[in-house]
C-alpha cells in the first residue's frame, strides 16, 4: 500500500486557502493500478492491490496462489494459477470439487 498527497486538495477559499477533500478515486484522478483498489482520504489516496494481486498498488502484478501453502485446494487435489485467483481439481483418479474433498474412486469388488 502506497499513499500519494494530492496538491488539488487545496482549493483557494476568497484570500485563504482551505483544504477540501476532493475524492480522487471517485474523479479517477487517481494512478492506482487497474487490478488495485483504490481509497480516498482526506487530501490524499491510498492504492492497494486486489486479491490474487502483489504490488504497491500502482504496479500489481498476478500472485501465484498455488506456491502459498496455505492455498484452501485438498491434498489429494492440484492447484492451478489463473489470473487474479486460482483453482483446484482433484488429481487422477480421484472425484470431487477439489477444494473441500477429492476421494478415491470406489473399487467394485468381483
Amino acid at each position: 500500500m502506497r499513499t500519494w498527497p494530492d496538491s488539488k486538495s487545496f482549493k483557494k477559499v476568497h484570500a485563504y486557502y482551505a483544504l477540501i477533500d476532493i475524492d480522487e478515486c471517485s474523479r479517477n484522478l487517481d494512478n492506482c493500478d487497474v487490478n488495485a483498489d483504490c481509497s480516498n482520504e482526506d487530501g490524499y489516496f491510498t492504492c492497494r492491490c486486489s486479491n490474487g494481486w502483489i504490488g504497491n498498488g500502482f504496479n500489481c502484478t498476478n500472485e501465484d496462489e498455488c506456491t502459498v501453502p496455505s492455498h484452501a485446494c485438498d491434498t489429494n487435489a492440484e492447484c492451478i494459477d489463473s489470473i487474479g485467483s486460482y483453482y483446484c481439481t482433484c488429481k487422477e483418479g480421484y472425484y470431487g470439487d477439489g477444494w473441500s474433498k477429492c476421494k478415491g474412486k470406489q473399487q467394485t469388488i468381483k
